[in-house]
């Protein structure tokens, strides 16, 4: 039982025997002091500070002891190294915060207390605030944000009807074609205020224009047409692969015309103007989703089926 306080740092207590000489003045082995030893006389333990002190090594009775009585001394810690809590072994059931959850940080606060903050959300980043006294979340602002992908097989239509809501100002749809049914085929685009469930079939204006691998001019437009033309491929070979970037710039504003920037890349395996690049815009003049949102897109081509993937971005901009 000798070490029963055998903490990080510490030996344990110690024992000695002093011998029955008597007298006022007892010698420990190493410095302590008066709350961190225990002294027996006669088998009968004496009050510290009361009955005798320590200073250094030496333990100084208030009455003398008289010779042939025995006298035992107990060293609990060595001065400067009182009991501690070993490195590394506070785990988290022995700290408690108000209503910590899942995915909350721990911070200290001005007072050097502990405190919580509450996760953020989906996409927010982790701040100092402006005053430098605490973290904060804050939402990402200019960065992209990967929302959702999906992969399209033999599909005539390739949709995204979740998503595109009013936590980005702005949301970007990448779409890799990596196949067509039929040769010399398009990829068009339409809108959707109602999650899909209709998609805008009028009032289009598109224009897409750039060259082909020989300087060839490549374009193409249309003015009040029942879609969008995204890739412009004249090639005729259904093995045509098609990058595509589609960046709605306000799909959330209410009561304005809904416009987007293209981008497309094209490449297929045939020898003569086997690659492209194109670029330009779009917009819907008038009738829904001009006056509601857009929270719909569908892609589709010319005619057959087409398959591939689509990946779904949203950005705010910076504040």
């Amino acid at each position: 039982m000798s070490n029963f306080l055998n903490f990080a740092g510490n030996q344990g207590a110690t024992c000695k025997n002093h011998g029955t000489g008597g007298g006022t003045s007892f010698t420990l082995d190493g410095n302590a002091s008066t709350n961190s030893v225990l002294l027996a006389v006669g088998g009968v333990l004496q009050e510290p500070g009361v009955d005798y002190t320590v200073s250094g090594t030496t333990i100084t009775t208030t009455t003398s002891v008289t010779a042939g009585i025995e006298v035992f001394s107990w060293v609990l810690h060595k001065q400067g190294t009182a009991p501690v809590i070993q490195d590394n072994s506070v785990t988290g059931g022995k700290i408690a915060l108000t209503s910590q959850a899942e995915g909350d940080i721990m911070y200290c606060n001005s007072s050097g207390d502990w405190v919580r903050l509450a996760k953020g959300t989906a996409g927010q980043l982790l701040a100092q605030n402006s005053g430098l006294t605490a973290p904060e979340w804050i939402d990402a602002g200019g960065g992209l944000v990967a929302i959702s992908t999906s992969t399209f097989s033999g599909a005539s239509t390739a949709e995204i009807t979740s998503g595109i809501d009013g936590t980005y100002d702005i949301y970007i749809i990448e779409g890799l074609i990596d196949d067509f049914s039929a040769d010399g085929k398009h990829t068009k685009m339409r809108w959707s205020d109602d999650n899909g469930s209709t998609y805008a079939s009028a009032n289009y204006r598109f224009a897409i224009s750039g060259f082909n691998d020989s300087l060839a001019a490549r374009q193409d437009s249309g003015a009040g047409g029942d879609h969008i033309k995204v890739t412009y491929n004249n090639d005729t070979d259904n093995a045509m692969q098609t990058w595509f970037r589609v960046t709605l710039l306000n799909p959330q504003q209410t009561g304005e015309r809904k416009s987007c920037k293209i981008e497309t890349v094209g490449y297929d395996n045939t020898t003569t103007n086997g690659f492209s690049y194109q670029n330009g815009g779009a917009v819907l003049t008038s009738g829904d989703p001009v006056t509601n949102t857009i929270n719909g897109v569908q892609f589709f081509p010319d005619s057959g089926t087409f398959d591939g993937t689509l990946y779904l971005y949203g950005m705010s901009r910076p504040a």
